[in-house]
């Protein structure tokens, strides 16, 4: 079996052989010619180049980051990322720990629903960090609000980023029985990014929704979502979240 793209190599060597073989039987059969004195060539104006358009930058510069809250370092996913003050934050290390992440499942509803749909991802993505709203601890809530970021270390870009948004986002749904409602091409401050919207089950008077950002950054491609109930996520303003994320040194 060949392999792929031969035909197109091929083809190009045979172009470029005729090509070459033409120029040199034009060269041979053209007769000599007569020198003849060469009159004296008038200067001519070099043309002004005309400017070429500026490239639209590839991402969007940080925002400052909300009231309310504070910048984290997420090493594990090479950014930063604003995150209410408050709220009670899980490195990657940590959510490495099955002690940890029982006791996380235990005092935080749907946590634990959150972390066995980052565990579906296998070694496709894997937990960076993890944010969540203590005021929920301990409730009947149905979801606490979170933040959470997924990393994997291969970064992608243009249709491959579509290709792997719709992978994540079908997981994604499938796990948390969720509907998606909405998705688009966005820029961020740390890559182009698919950008989905989800409604979860389970909100009954105050619906429950996740945004969710699929994002080629230098450092892989991250997945990071913002959950919880409608008026929560009013109040920080997931796209104000993203707007605010910068690359780390």
């Amino acid at each position: 079996m060949r392999p792929a793209g031969w035909w197109v190599t091929a083809r190009g060597a045979v172009m470029l052989t005729v090509a070459l073989v033409v120029a040199a039987c034009g060269a041979a059969a053209a007769p000599a010619a007569t020198p003849t004195a060469s009159p004296t060539a008038s200067p001519t104006p070099s043309p002004t180049p005309s400017p070429s358009p500026a490239a639209s930058p590839a991402v969007s510069s940080p925002a400052s980051a909300p009231a309310g809250t504070t910048s984290v370092a997420i090493p594990a996913a090479g950014i930063s990322l604003p995150v209410p003050d408050g709220w009670t934050q899980v490195a990657a290390d940590d959510l490495a720990d099955p002690a940890i992440r029982a006791d996380i499942t235990a005092t935080y509803p749907g946590a634990g629903q959150l972390l066995e749909a980052a565990d579906a991802m296998g070694d496709r993505a894997t937990p960076a960090f993890v944010a969540l709203d203590p005021s929920a601890a301990g409730t009947g809530a149905p979801l606490t609000p979170n933040i959470a970021v997924l990393v994997s270390p291969q970064s992608v870009g243009g249709p491959l980023l579509d290709f792997v948004a719709g992978f994540i986002g079908s997981g994604f749904a499938d796990a948390l029985g969720a509907t998606e409602t909405d998705r688009k091409h966005v820029q961020t401050p740390v890559g182009e990014a698919v950008r989905l919207e989800y409604t979860l089950p389970g909100g009954g008077d105050t619906p429950l929704e996740a945004a969710v950002w699929v994002i080629g950054a230098p450092s892989g491609t991250l997945l990071v979502s913002v959950m919880g109930s409608v008026d929560v996520l009013a109040d920080i303003d997931p796209e104000a979240l993203i707007a605010a994320a910068a690359p780390l040194p």
